[in-house]
C-alpha cells in the first residue's frame, strides 16, 4: 500500500526528508513550498476581508475573493502532485537499481531507456509545480501590495515560498535534463523551462523590491520611534524657563505630526495642517494614552471652592477622561491642556483640573499654567492663526478705523470704539466676526475650536489687534 504523505504527521514527515532517502525527495519538497504559499496567501486574504479590516480594502475585496477562489484548485494539485512526485521518483530509482544490478549489456540498456522515459515523466511533475508556483507569485504580488498591511509579512512568506519552489524546481529539472536524450519531448521541456527560467529572474527583481519596501517602513517607523520618544518621556518641562520654550516644543511636537502624519493618520490622506490640532488623536495615537469622553467625572473641592470636574488625567495607569458637561470649546481646550500635562510633567499623580478654556485669570500653579499655555499654542500655531487672519481680513493688524468700522457695518468709528471699550474688547469682536467688507466665513474662534475669550487672548500675544 503506497504511504500518503499528507496524511503523516508534520515531525515524521520532515524526518523523512532528513532520512537520506530519495522518497520524498526535492520535487515533493517544492510542491510543499508551494502549498504553504497557497495557505499564507488565503490567510492574508481573510484578514483582508475580516470585518475590523474590510472598510479599507473594499475596492480590492472582489479581486481578492476571485484569487482566493483560483487558489484552491492550485493547492489541491500540487497536494496532488506532493504524492505524485515521491511515486514516480521511486520507479526511475527502482529501474536504476534493477539496471545496476544487471550483467547482460543487452538488459541494462533497456532498463536504462526504462529510467530515461520514467524520469521524462518525473521531470514534467517539477515542471508543473513550477507553473502553479508561478500563479501564486503573482497573486503574493497583488495581495502583497493591496492586501492587509498588517499582513505583508505572510503576504512576504508566501511571495518568497512560491519563488523559492520555482528555484528548487529549476535545479531539479536541470539535472535531470543531463540524463535526458535530445530528443522533441526533452526539447519541448526545456522550452517550457527556459519560459519559467525567464520569468523567475523578472520574480527575483520584484520580490527584491517588496523587501526594500518594508525595510523602507521599518527605517521610517525607527524615525518615528525616535522623533516621538522625547515628548513619551513625560518630562519635559523641567527644562523650561520661558513661555517661548513652551512654544517651541509645542512647534517642535507639530512638525513631528506634520512629517509623519501618514503613519499618525494612517488612511485620512491629511493636507491641511489644521487637521493636526486633534489633541485626543495625539493622546491616543502618539502618547498611547486611553481617552474617554465621561458624562460625570464627579465634584472637587479646592481652598473651600467646589466645582465639577472638567478633565482627569492619570499618568501612571495613561488616561484622559474629559467631562462632556462643558461646551465643546472648552472639552477641546480642557484635552489640549491634559496633553500638555502628558507631555511636559513628571508627576504621575491624578491631576482634576477645573473646567478651563486658557481664559482663566486667577492664580494657577506652575504645572497648571505651563499645561494652560501648551494648549493655546498648540490649538493655535502663531503662524497659522496670522495666516487664516489675513486670509480673512486681508489686513496685518485689526485696527479701529474708518475703514474697519464700515467693513463690520458699525455706524462710525466712535460707536465701535464704545462697543469694543478697549483692546480685549476689540479681540473679543474680532475673534467672533462672521462677516466682514460683506465676505461671510466662519469665526476665528469657530476655525479653532476654541473660546472667543481665549481667541481674543491670542490675537493679542500675536500682536494682530491695535486699540
Amino acid at each position: 500500500m503506497v504511504e500518503k504523505l499528507m496524511d503523516i504527521a508534520t515531525g515524521k514527515l520532515l524526518e523523512k526528508f532528513g532520512a537520506g532517502n530519495h522518497k520524498p525527495g526535492s520535487g515533493s519538497a517544492s510542491a510543499m513550498q508551494g502549498m504553504l504559499s497557497a495557505q499564507m496567501l488565503r490567510t492574508v486574504i481573510d484578514l483582508t476581508n475580516d470585518e475590523k479590516h474590510r472598510k479599507n480594502y473594499l475596492v480590492y475585496i472582489p479581486k481578492l475573493q476571485i484569487i482566493k477562489n483560483k487558489i484552491e484548485p492550485i493547492y489541491n494539485e500540487l497536494e496532488r502532485l506532493f504524492q505524485t512526485d515521491s511515486e514516480q521518483f521511486d520507479k526511475v530509482i527502482n529501474l536504476r537499481e534493477q539496471r545496476d544490478k544487471k550483467v547482460n549489456p543487452h538488459e541494462k540498456r533497456i532498463l536504462s531507456e526504462e529510467a530515461r522515459e520514467a524520469l521524462k515523466i518525473s521531470t514534467k511533475t517539477p515542471l508543473r509545480i513550477a507553473e502553479l508556483c508561478l500563479k501564486l507569485a503573482d497573486f503574493a504580488m497583488f495581495i502583497f501590495d493591496h492586501g492587509f498591511k498588517s499582513a505583508r509579512g505572510d503576504s512576504g512568506v508566501a511571495l518568497n515560498s512560491a519563488v523559492s519552489a520555482i528555484a528548487s524546481c529549476l535545479c531539479i529539472i536541470e539535472l535531470n535534463l543531463v540524463s535526458l536524450p535530445f530528443d522533441q519531448e526533452t526539447e519541448k521541456m526545456r522550452e517550457v523551462k527556459r519560459s519559467i527560467k525567464s520569468k523567475y529572474n523578472q520574480l527575483l527583481s520584484l520580490t527584491s523590491e517588496k523587501l526594500a519596501i518594508l525595510e523602507k517602513e521599518s527605517n521610517e517607523n525607527r524615525l518615528y520611534e525616535r522623533s516621538i520618544r522625547k515628548f513619551q518621556s513625560g518630562n519635559l518641562a523641567e527644562s523650561i524657563r520661558s513661555n517661548s520654550e513652551i512654544e517651541e516644543i509645542v512647534r517642535q511636537l507639530q512638525n513631528t505630526l506634520w512629517l509623519q502624519r501618514d503613519k499618525i493618520w494612517k488612511n485620512q490622506n491629511v493636507q491641511n495642517p489644521m487637521e493636526l490640532l486633534k489633541p485626543e488623536i495625539v493622546l491616543k495615537k502618539v502618547m498611547g494614552y486611553t481617552f474617554l469622553l465621561s458624562n460625570n467625572l464627579g465634584i472637587y473641592e479646592q481652598e473651600g471652592v467646589r466645582f465639577e470636574i472638567a478633565g482627569l488625567i492619570d499618568k501612571s495607569q495613561k488616561t484622559v477622561q474629559i467631562s462632556r458637561r462643558y461646551p465643546l470649546d472648552t472639552q477641546n481646550f480642557t484635552t489640549a491642556h491634559e496633553l500638555g500635562h502628558a507631555i511636559l510633567h513628571r508627576q504621575t499623580v491624578l491631576h482634576r483640573d477645573k473646567p478651563i478654556d486658557g481664559s482663566l485669570t486667577l492664580p494657577r500653579s506652575t504645572e497648571e499654567f505651563q499645561a494652560d499655555k501648551f494648549a493655546a499654542y498648540f490649538l493655535m500655531p502663531g503662524k497659522i492663526v496670522e495666516e487664516t487672519f489675513f486670509q480673512l481680513f486681508e489686513i496685518e493688524k485689526f485696527k479701529i478705523n474708518e475703514n474697519s468700522a464700515t467693513a463690520i457695518g458699525a455706524k462710525s468709528i466712535l460707536f465701535l470704539r464704545e462697543k469694543c471699550q478697549n483692546l480685549r474688547g476689540l479681540g473679543r469682536l474680532v475673534a467672533s466676526l462672521e462677516l466682514y467688507a460683506g465676505k461671510p466665513f466662519k469665526s476665528l474662534s469657530e476655525i479653532f475650536g476654541v473660546s472667543v475669550e481665549t481667541m481674543a487672548i491670542r490675537l493679542e500675544e500675536l500682536n494682530l489687534l491695535e486699540f
